[in-house]
């Protein structure tokens, strides 16, 4: 439970974003994003890039 309490800050403020800003130690990550990019449809369903009025 405690793990959970120091992650609250972070995930609280989550969102997403197309393009992160990533440091040099996570090229693998972009390099798995973009090949798992064929996984997944052109526009992904995100509360923050379609809101609701």
């Amino acid at each position: 439970m405690r793990i959970i309490k120091q992650d609250r800050p972070v995930l609280t403020h989550k969102r997403y974003l197309e393009r992160p800003r990533l440091v040099p130690g996570e090229r693998s990550i972009g390099l798995f994003r973009r090949w798992a990019r064929q996984f997944y449809p052109v526009h992904p369903v995100c509360p923050e890039a379609n809101p609701v009025d």
